[in-house]
C-alpha cells in the first residue's frame, strides 16, 4: 500500500459516506453563517426593542428563519449516499444555502447606530422586490435540486405531493414580488408555514433515513 492512499475495496467501501462528509462542511458552513447572522440580528433588534416598530408580519416571517435552516440542513441527509459527485452538482447545491444567506441579510435592517429608529414593516416593503426575488430563485432551486442531483429529470420526480406544494408556494413567493398588499404577504407566510409542516409532519422526515416520496 502506497503512504496516504487506501486500498481500492476499503476506498469504495467507505466512498458514498465519505463523499458526503467531506463535500456537507462547505454546506454546513454556509448554513452556519446564516444562521449566526440571523441570530446577530435578531439580537440586536431585541437589544434596541424599544426604537423597533414591530408588526404581525414581520413577526411571522422572522419565526420562519431558524426551522426552516434546521429544515435544509436535515434534509441534505437524503444524499448521504451519493456514489458521485460532480463539480457543477456540488455548486448547484450550494445555491441553496447561499441564497438563504442572501435572504436572511435582506431580510433584516442594518442597525448603524444605537437607539436608531427603526419600522420593520417598512423595511420589509423596501427590499421586497431583491427579497422575494432572492426567494423565488431559491424555491426553484428546490424544486429542481432532487430531481437533477439524485432521481433524474423526468416527470415522474416533479409529479407527487412535495413538489406540487413546493409550486404552489413558488407561485405565491413570485407574486410577492410585484404584489404590495398587508393581506397577500400574510397568505405568503401562511403557505409557507403550511408547506414545512407539511414537509415535517406529513412526509416525516428523521434522521438516518428520509421519507421524500420514491420513485418506483
Amino acid at each position: 500500500m502506497i503512504l496516504g492512499v487506501l486500498p481500492p475495496s476499503i476506498v469504495e467501501a467507505e466512498k458514498p459516506l465519505d463523499l458526503f462528509n467531506y463535500l456537507s462542511v462547505l454546506t454546513s458552513i454556509v448554513l452556519g453563517l446564516g444562521v449566526t447572522g440571523y441570530f446577530a440580528h435578531f439580537a440586536k433588534l431585541l437589544g434596541n426593542r424599544d426604537h423597533v416598530k414591530w408588526s404581525g408580519l414581520y413577526g411571522a416571517w422572522i419565526s420562519l428563519f431558524f426551522p426552516l435552516y434546521v429544515l435544509y440542513w436535515w434534509t441534505f441527509w437524503d444524499y448521504r449516499n451519493q456514489l458521485e459527485w460532480k463539480y457543477f452538482d456540488f455548486l448547484f447545491l450550494i445555491i441553496g444555502p447561499g441564497c438563504l444567506v442572501l435572504v436572511t441579510e435582506l431580510f433584516f435592517p442594518e442597525i448603524e447606530r444605537p437607539r436608531q429608529h427603526l419600522d420593520l414593516e417598512k423595511h420589509y416593503f423596501s427590499v421586497q422586490r431583491p427579497l422575494f426575488t432572492m426567494w423565488s430563485i431559491l424555491q426553484i432551486w428546490g424544486i429542481f435540486c432532487r430531481p437533477l442531483l439524485r432521481d433524474g429529470l423526468k416527470w415522474s420526480s416533479f409529479l407527487n405531493g412535495y413538489k406540487f406544494s413546493q409550486c404552489i408556494l413558488l407561485c405565491f413567493l413570485a407574486g410577492g414580488i410585484f404584489v404590495k398588499k398587508r393581506w397577500f404577504h400574510f397568505l405568503i407566510i401562511s403557505v409557507f408555514w403550511a408547506v414545512i409542516l407539511y414537509i415535517i409532519i406529513a412526509i416525516r422526515l428523521k434522521i438516518g433515513g428520509s421519507h421524500l416520496p420514491q420513485e418506483h
